[in-house]
Parts: structure tokens; sequence; C-alpha cells
């Protein structure tokens, strides 16, 4: 079971990346809806969008794109979600039974994919064009993913 708590280590901190994808985001359209009107404030988001992170101390050759960024960590975040899930199927001692499948933890569980496939979308259509409301919203989205993962821990 040693590779139990360092899936679990690499989810948490993946998701810890995410939040903190989120919260910039949120923090940039806040400041900047506060102190731009609308148009304004879009035409410089689109420029956040545009640009390579991270954007000093970094040679261009190697900053990636925002999205570049995001992609990665959902990507971590599937692959480390799946092989948990394998874990705690395969090895019941961890905390999971079979019983457990069909209550509150299954529930749960596909509630969370159902938040998890609505962040996926956003943060598509945040890449494409971000907006605000959008912005907002993903940050609602990713608020509930982490409430939800957190029951899941119970």
């Amino acid at each position: 079971m040693g590779w139990y708590p360092l899936i679990v280590f690499v989810h948490l901190f993946s998701a810890v990346l995410l939040m903190g994808f989120v919260l910039f985001w949120a923090v940039m359209s806040s400041a900047l809806a506060g102190r731009f009107e609308s148009q304004e404030t879009n035409r410089l988001l689109a420029l956040i969008n545009s640009c390579r992170w991270p954007p000093v101390a970094v040679p261009d050759h190697l900053r990636i794109p925002l999205v570049g960024w995001a992609g990665g960590f959902l990507g971590v975040l599937f692959v480390s979600g799946v092989l948990l899930l394998e874990l705690l199927v395969s090895h019941p001692e961890l905390g999971l039974d079979q019983q457990q499948f069909g209550s509150f933890f299954d529930k749960t569980l596909h509630v969370k994919l159902l938040f998890s496939g609505m962040l996926v979308t956003g943060l598509v259509a945040l890449a494409k064009q971000p907006r605000p409301w959008l912005i907002y919203l993903n940050s609602l989205v990713t608020l509930a993913i982490v409430v939800l993962s957190a029951l899941l821990g119970n």
C-alpha cells in the first residue's frame, strides 16, 4: 500500500495548483472589473490569457500558455483520481468496501464527476475567450468539487 499515500499527495497537490489557477483568474477578473469598463476588462483578460507563464525569470521557450497549465493540472488530477479509485476498489482495507458502492460515496462521486466535467468545459471556454461571468462560474464549480471531495474523504 505504499503507493496510496503518494497518489493521494499528488492528487491533493494538483488540486491545490488547479484551485490557485482558478483563484488567479477570479482575482484578476475582480481587480480589472473594479477598475475598468467591461469592454476593457474583457480585452485585458484576453491579453492575460494570451501570455505564456511564468512571465519572468524563465526563458521564453520554456514558458507555457495558461491553458497548458490548466490542462496539465487536470490531466494529473484525472490520472491520480482513477488510480485512487482503483486502489480503493482493489484494497478494501484502505477504507472503501463493496457495500459503499451505491451508497453516499457512490452518489457523491458521480456528482463530483459531473461538476468536474462542467469545470473542464468551463476551462476550455475560458481558454477561448475569458469573461468575468465564466471565471466566477468556474470558481463556484471548483469550490463545489472541493466540498464534494472533502465529503468523499469521510
